[in-house]
């Protein structure tokens, strides 16, 4: 483990090593991309949590006399967003994102017998002529 991650990516590290392993997908020579998923998981969980406890959209000003407030987006859900995206490539990385898994493997269909191949094609036959 590097030595000047964060304590809070530093706190997820055996989590993270503990997937890997179980991918099979751990080396030792991976410490800096680990460490770079451990960051993000960490930034993207911290500001998960700011978007949950003040939400998407946040008060800025309050005027107390006409009773109107000034409304801006919280700056955590585009960061968020942005951390997500790099978050999701760090586990590409490693082969454990959706999409860098192999689809379901299907057992190969049956081969045709000759009869259905001959009546395959003479049906085809009959319609043509």
């Amino acid at each position: 483990m590097p030595f000047d991650i964060a304590p809070g990516a530093r706190s997820l590290w055996p989590q993270v090593c503990s997937i890997l392993a179980q991918n099979k997908v751990l080396f030792k020579s991976d410490g800096i991309a680990i460490a770079k998923l451990c960051s993000d998981l960490y930034l993207w969980m911290q500001l998960d949590h700011n978007v949950c406890k003040f939400g998407p959209i946040i008060v800025e000003e309050r005027d107390e006399k006409t009773g109107t407030c000034t409304l801006k987006r919280n700056p955590a859900v585009n960061s968020r967003a942005a951390v997500g995206k790099d978050l999701a490539d760090d586990w590409a990385r490693f082969g454990l994102d959706p999409s860098a898994r192999a689809g379901i493997i299907m057992p190969d269909q049956e081969k045709e017998s000759a009869l259905e191949k001959l009546l395959r094609t003479a049906a085809v036959d009959e319609v043509v002529n």
